[in-house]
């Protein structure tokens, strides 16, 4: 690992620590903290993981342990993802579950602003994994009081389009009432064969994860219409 990615990656470690959110907890668990902080100084310490099993309900700690991993794995071949990050029968059943929320849904949705929350709305991440776990350490996971928007454009571009598209499937599955995916330009056969989700995927799994990519795609609204609340917040005794 170089330099630079070592300074950037102890940075990426000591901010989001500091600023992560959810419940006082770090964004690392202490196991898989461990770990990351054990591969700046030995190179095989990636080799000594086994790979995150979904469980059958996702909670904050598989979250946590989820994105951790993937940032982790993220300076490293992309080869390793299935075999020390999720495994692909695993990708394969959270789609399979993301795309069950998702057939529910209208191609509109309509989404309400909470009288004491807020609606956060996230464009572009165009595979930026490391945005992607800042934003969700500055905005904490989904709640009736959080709700997260994310507006298109998940994959190409970015080196880690299918880390974000998985993350953000769990999220959904963890809270769908206060998940929303939208679908953008790039969730398409033409964009991802031009700007590179197809190729990234190819590299980190094979074609029966892309295909199962294209059709949660397929699933995806097409736009969401966020309301303000009018009523007054009463006073608090």
């Amino acid at each position: 690992m170089s330099a630079f990615r070592d300074k950037f990656f102890l940075l990426f470690l000591s901010e989001t620590s500091i600023s992560y959110r959810l419940d006082m907890q770090p964004l690392f668990s202490p196991t898989l903290e461990k770990a990351v902080m054990s591969s700046m100084d030995d190179s095989e310490a990636i080799f000594k993981l086994e790979p995150l099993k979904l469980p059958a309900e996702i909670n904050p700690e598989f979250l946590h342990d989820l994105l951790g991993r993937f940032v982790l794995l993220s300076f490293h071949p992309p080869g390793l993802l299935a075999q020390f990050g999720f495994r692909k029968a695993d990708v394969i059943a959270l789609i399979s579950r993301a795309r069950v929320i998702l057939a529910r849904l209208p191609n509109l949705v309509e989404v309400q602003t909470p009288p004491r929350g807020c609606v956060h709305v996230i464009g572009d991440l165009h595979g930026h994994l490391h945005d992607l776990a800042h934003i969700v350490s500055e905005t904490g996971l989904p709640n009736a009081n959080n709700l997260l928007v994310f507006d298109g454009d998940f994959v190409d571009r970015g080196s880690w389009g299918l880390e974000c598209l998985v993350v953000l499937l769990a999220l959904m599955c963890y809270d769908p009432s206060h998940t929303i995916l939208i679908r953008g330009n790039h969730e398409t056969l033409g964009c991802i064969e031009r700007y590179g989700f197809q190729r990234e995927v190819l590299a980190k799994y094979d074609a029966q994860v892309l295909k199962q990519c294209t059709m949660v795609f397929r699933e995806l609204p097409l736009a969401a219409i966020i309301s303000m609340d009018q009523r007054p917040v009463e006073n608090e005794v």
